[in-house]
């Protein structure tokens, strides 16, 4: 799995070996649970929020497929979590004790959703069926970069704004879009999907603001005018 997370040395810029990518709730959009992710526009993620609002329950991981034995043995051993293991579908990973998702006799909400994934040397895509039309560059998603989520370090796409933009041209770094479907309800939001400047936001919802520092990124996460917390960043981001 996400091995790069607990490994203090950073894989080499030339590695030609796949690595664990992690993409943890929200992945990297305005609205955004992974890069890979049909809905990557549909609520606050890493990118803007470097969080969940309380509003939403969602968390996306992306898994190397060919270390999949070894992300069943280290999720099987957490204490009081069940895996289900769909071999078309992502898995899920939730709590013994949570609710059962509706029309489910084993699935429990809320859940982490983690979708294997295959690479060459030029491609990144998901193994998930009715996602394997999307990829994206390998030069933007390999070897994973540094990121922050709910204060805890996790691994993110190399040049995750270039990743953005190759999947969803147009101002998804900079808007917040509304959700297209209610996970926990299992049923679709409104047919109109509406979309406001993220900025819009940073009084209601923590949110991130970028500054260069010294030829590097600082990441501010604010509520308002409140600084939340600072995050140096080591990736290749949004304001080169």
């Amino acid at each position: 799995m996400d091995e790069a997370d607990g490994d203090a040395t950073a894989p080499e810029e030339n590695d030609p070996q796949p690595q664990p990518l992690g993409l943890f709730s929200g992945g990297y959009g305005g609205y955004a649970p992974s890069c890979l992710h049909q809905t990557l526009e549909e609520r606050p993620g890493a990118n803007v929020a470097q969080g969940l609002p309380g509003y939403e329950h969602l968390q996306d991981i992306l898994v190397d497929s060919t270390q999949w034995q070894l992300a069943r043995q280290v999720l099987s051993c957490l204490p009081d979590l069940q895996l289900n293991m769909d071999p078309q579908h992502m898995w899920k990973l939730f709590h013994k004790d949570a609710t059962l998702w509706k029309n489910e006799k084993f699935i429990k909400f809320p859940y982490v959703d983690l979708f294997l994934y295959r690479a060459d040397e030029d491609h990144v895509w998901p193994l998930t069926i009715w996602m394997k039309m999307i990829t994206m560059k390998r030069k933007n998603s390999l070897p994973p970069k540094k990121g922050i989520f709910e204060g805890w370090p996790i691994s993110i796409p190399h040049r995750p704004a270039d990743a953005l933009r190759e999947l969803y041209p147009g101002r998804i770094v900079a808007d917040c879009y509304s959700q297209i479907f209610h996970r926990r309800a299992r049923e679709r939001a409104h047919k109109q999907r509406i979309y406001i400047p993220c900025s819009m936001l940073r009084g209601i919802y923590p949110l991130v603001v970028r500054r260069l520092d010294g030829g590097g990124v600082v990441e501010e996460r604010r509520l308002g005018s409140k600084l939340l917390s600072t995050f140096n960043t080591t990736y290749n981001g949004f304001l080169e």
